[in-house]
């Protein structure tokens, strides 16, 4: 593995030649179409790749158009979007296919970077993903976000699959580093998420796929991993097992099985049960008739109009109501996280009411139907 050190060198090297590269359109297969609005669109073969400066700057690849180049295929300096139908790759040892210097890249076509040491998606601050991409590197990077004093953050939505045979699927060098992976696969040789040091936040949807380790980072202290979707009863039982193990000093490691997927960490020193429970017959139901299983080291309130509260050993307070009927999850949240007045509910379940949470500060918390109406309060 390299080290940070030579990382930020490498990195370092390709920012140095993207902002000393005249922006220009490479070839006539790809043209700015729309000047005032810093839109590229490409069609046919471009073999030169397309370098667009200043931004924010869009590049459209229309009717399976295909863009690639020897060194860094698609070159921006700011805010980069590359979408439409079509390919971008590049033949370059230690190149990108997609890269911005300084800011973000939001990713939805496909990106093949197969030579010796090619890395796929490339930025400063932020990579959001929903295309294909494959890479011999890092498939997705992202370094020293803000000049070094702030946070990075990579999120591969559904229908976004990212794939390294020869490194991290998805990779942060370094400061407070945020992944979210909400679906796809996210694929690595070893690692497939890296977040190397840091204090870093990893949340991972049940319905997303991660074949290879997520690593937190060779250090010991600031990592959480949180796991999010659906998981059966035994599934979110055995994940509060194990944040359990792991709230003691020092890093933990493990696998475990949720909603069907296995997921391995190592060098994470916060893990966070954030699951509904999918009960046996296939409907998604956050409790089964009985009521949810307490959080390990919780305390639970039960209140009038039947709303009750769990306030984590983590520090997280979960809300259910009845509506009536069995109990269901309405919000989960951190009241230090949290304005007075503020409105959280979990996302909508199709099986239960859309309900939400006033969360009125202090230990307090109204619960809302559909209609915005109070339907009581509760304490936690």
């Amino acid at each position: 593995m390299m080290t940070k050190q030579l990382v930020r060198v490498f990195m370092l090297t390709m920012v140095v030649s993207a902002l000393f590269v005249i922006p220009s359109v490479a070839s006539a297969d790809c043209q700015v179409d729309n000047p005032a609005a810093n839109v590229t669109t490409c069609t046919g073969a471009d073999n030169d790749g397309v370098n667009v400066g200043a931004g924010p700057d869009q590049v459209n690849l229309v009717g399976g158009a295909t863009v690639t180049n020897g060194g860094d295929t698609i070159v921006a300096t700011n805010d980069l979007t590359v979408t439409g139908d079509g390919e971008v790759s590049t033949t370059g040892n230690g190149s990108l296919s997609v890269f911005s210097s300084d800011d973000s890249v939001n990713n939805s076509v496909t990106v093949n970077s197969p030579s010796t040491g090619a890395g796929g998606v490339g930025a400063r601050d932020s990579v959001t993903n929903t295309g294909d991409i494959t890479s011999d590197a890092d498939a997705i990077s992202v370094y020293t976000g803000d000049g070094g004093n702030g946070g990075d953050s990579v999120v591969n939505q559904n229908g976004g699959d990212v794939t390294s045979n020869n490194g991290a699927a998805i990779r942060g060098f370094g400061d407070n580093d945020e992944v979210n992976v909400n679906g796809g696969t996210v694929t690595g040789n070893g690692n497939a998420i890296d977040t190397q040091t840091g204090d870093d936040t990893i949340t991972v949807n049940t319905e997303a796929v991660v074949n290879g380790t997520i690593f937190g980072g060779a250090h010991t202290a600031g990592d959480t991993l949180q796991f999010t979707g659906n998981a059966s009863q035994a599934e979110f039982d055995e994940l509060n097992t194990q944040v359990a193990a792991c709230a003691g000093p020092g890093s933990c490691a493990g696998t475990i099985v949720l909603n069907g997927n296995t997921y391995t960490y190592a060098d994470i020193e916060t893990l966070v049960n954030l699951l509904s429970i999918l009960v046996a017959s296939g409907e998604i139901e956050i409790v089964e008739p009985a009521g949810p299983a307490a959080p390990a080291g919780s305390q639970q309130i039960d209140c009038a109009g039947g709303i009750r509260t769990y306030n984590t050993a983590e520090g997280f307070v979960q809300v259910y109501a009845s509506g009536g009927a069995d109990l269901f999850l309405v919000a989960v949240f951190k009241p230090s996280d949290e304005s007075a007045g503020a409105i959280l509910a979990v996302p909508a379940d199709p099986n239960t009411p859309n309900w939400s949470v006033r969360f009125e500060g202090g230990n307090q918390v109204t619960v809302l139907n559909e209609g915005g109406a109070a339907v009581g309060t509760c304490s936690f």
